[in-house]
């Protein structure tokens, strides 16, 4: 459903942003955990994770929702900076 996206920055533009994980992280009270699958030069796949982020809930829900959604994609434009030819969008 369309309200279940916001447009927030990524890679200098407005983009549709699913609420999914803000939604998630909120309702179970537990952090996100940003992690990636990178193919090394060796052909071999390499899994990181970065610092957990949290929901907010000092926050009122709308701005915590769009603090998180928005470190999110600052995460996912930076890796994909990073070695855009892991990624496929």
């Amino acid at each position: 459903r369309r309200r279940d996206a916001e447009l927030l920055p990524f890679v200098g533009m407005p983009a549709r942003t699913l609420t999914a994980p803000a939604a998630l992280a909120r309702a179970s009270g537990a952090p996100l955990v940003p992690a990636r699958c990178v193919l090394g030069p060796d052909g071999r796949y390499a899994l990181s994770c970065e610092e957990p982020f949290a929901f907010d809930s000092a926050l009122p829900r709308p701005a915590a929702r769009r603090a998180i959604l928005e470190r999110l994609n600052a995460t996912y434009e930076r890796w994909i900076r990073a070695g855009p030819e892991q990624w496929a969008w």
